[in-house]
């Protein structure tokens, strides 16, 4: 996920869910940034998982992980490779940001990196309006 200069807040929300066939020891692991963020057990898959991140320091972009350690049985080189053992992300999971409105176009513009926003010729008079 991007972070750019003018980012207030962003929450990833996923929904996540796995088969009901799989042992109680079995555990989804969330990581933020490579941070371990939430660990959800069998029990409690499936379901919405709200992720806050906040700009911090220079980083340009938020990692999310996610990590599942699925048993079906007592016997982990079989699990190893079940086709049955699988996380499913839905495709209503969704990310939301929050921005503070630029005071010029040019400040947006500067912080986007100006050579990268008007590679398009078609942007140029808009741009140039906008200014």
């Amino acid at each position: 996920m991007p972070i750019y200069p003018h980012l207030v807040e962003a929450r990833a929300v996923i929904y996540v869910t796995a088969p009901d066939h799989l042992l109680p020891s079995s555990i989804i692991n969330i990581l933020l940034n490579d941070v371990p963020y939430k660990s959800i057990p069998a029990k409690a898959f499936g379901g919405w998982i709200e992720i806050p991140i906040k700009p911090s320091g220079r980083k340009e972009f938020a990692k999310i992980t996610i990590q599942a350690n699925l048993r079906l049985s007592t016997n982990m080189c079989e699990d190893a490779f079940s086709d049955n053992a699988y996380v499913r992300v839905s495709h209503k999971s969704l990310l939301r940001f929050v921005y503070k409105k630029p005071e010029r176009i040019e400040n947006f513009l500067r912080d986007y990196n100006l050579d990268l926003c008007i590679q398009e010729k078609e942007l140029l008079p808009l741009i140039y309006y906008l200014s």
